[in-house]
């Protein structure tokens, strides 16, 4: 049988004690071994078995940062307006990202969006 030429994505979550109390590493799926992972990246978001979004927002916030560091090296060459819409463009489009599924996360998720924020002001 000749699999279709598009991806399906099936997602088995469990913790990490009922993992092991089962001993289930892997996955059978028509004769390919599937390991099991603690996480998985789908359509750009990061998602944990306890769905707390925690992987997907530090890679965000690192990504961020990074742009952020980038962004003051370069800056001295630009004149204000152009490095506000740069910096604007550059933070708004990763924290933007997505931003739908981070309703109802964590004060503690927040507050990391809004260290980058005020990194960003400050650049």
């Amino acid at each position: 049988m000749a699999w279709p030429l598009i991806q399906i994505y099936q997602l088995l979550f469990c913790s990490v004690p009922h993992r092991g109390l089962t001993g289930l590493q892997s996955v059978n799926v028509a004769g390919a071994v599937i390991p099991l992972s603690d996480k998985v990246k789908i359509l750009g978001a990061t998602l944990d078995a306890n769905l707390t979004m925690a992987p997907h927002i530090k890679a965000l916030s690192s990504s961020c940062f990074y742009h952020i560091c980038s962004f003051r090296q370069m800056c001295s060459s630009l004149d204000d307006t152009m490095a506000l819409s740069v910096a604007s463009a550059l933070i708004s489009s990763h924290l933007d990202q997505l931003n739908s599924i981070l309703y109802g996360t964590s004060f503690k998720h927040i507050a990391r969006f809004q260290r980058i924020q005020h990194a960003a002001a400050r650049s």
